[in-house]
């Protein structure tokens, strides 16, 4: 996983972060990024644009390091699916006080 993602938990999630990863988290499936856009807003309401854009660096950040998996081409017919990476998971183990302790710190 490399010191990136441990820097990055040690200093705890921004805002944007913890959110994706706790979406990610209680997801049974993997989501894509218009998913991830409705739990947000909701199915009729649009994100205003600078929403979206910060989701979506935050979405790049988590996955160069390594922390959320993004599959598919990134196109109209086979758009990213993001879900957890399997290491943070197994890392996680069934320890629910460990995640929610992850998904409440606050960035330095």
């Amino acid at each position: 996983m490399g010191t990136q993602a441990v820097t990055l938990v040690s200093g705890g999630f921004g805002y944007m972060q913890r959110y994706l990863f706790r979406v990610l988290y209680e997801s049974e499936k993997p989501m894509t990024f218009a998913a991830i856009c409705r739990s947000a807003a909701g199915e009729d309401f649009v994100l205003p644009s600078p929403v979206e854009r910060s989701l979506r660096r935050a979405l790049k950040r988590m996955v160069d390091k390594e922390l959320i998996v993004a599959t598919g081409r990134g196109g109209p017919v086979s758009p990213h699916r993001y879900c957890i990476h399997p290491r943070v998971v197994a890392m996680m183990g069934d320890d629910k006080p460990k995640v929610e302790q992850i998904l409440n710190s606050k960035s330095a």
